[in-house]
């Protein structure tokens, strides 16, 4: 992870560029993305893609304290 390029687009771009190979070149039927609750930088990411987020689906971080900085991100 490097900050200073955090918030331009690479992730969404990137993201987007392997979607497009997984829907056009494997022919898959659907992508999944998972990530906690709190990380609302990734959820946006996936928003940005064209995700939605399915509450029935959101699942707990078994094994990681919620104090952990992954649960606050």
């Amino acid at each position: 992870m490097i900050p200073e390029t955090w918030g331009r687009g690479i992730a969404v771009e990137a993201a987007s560029f392997w979607l497009g190979f997984g829907f056009d070149t494997l022919r898959l039927e659907e992508v999944v993305a998972f990530t906690v609750v709190q990380n609302y930088k990734s959820r946006r990411v996936m928003e940005k893609l064209g995700m939605l987020h399915d509450p029935a689906e959101n699942f707990d971080f078994p094994g990681v304290a919620v104090e952990h900085p992954i649960v606050s991100l």
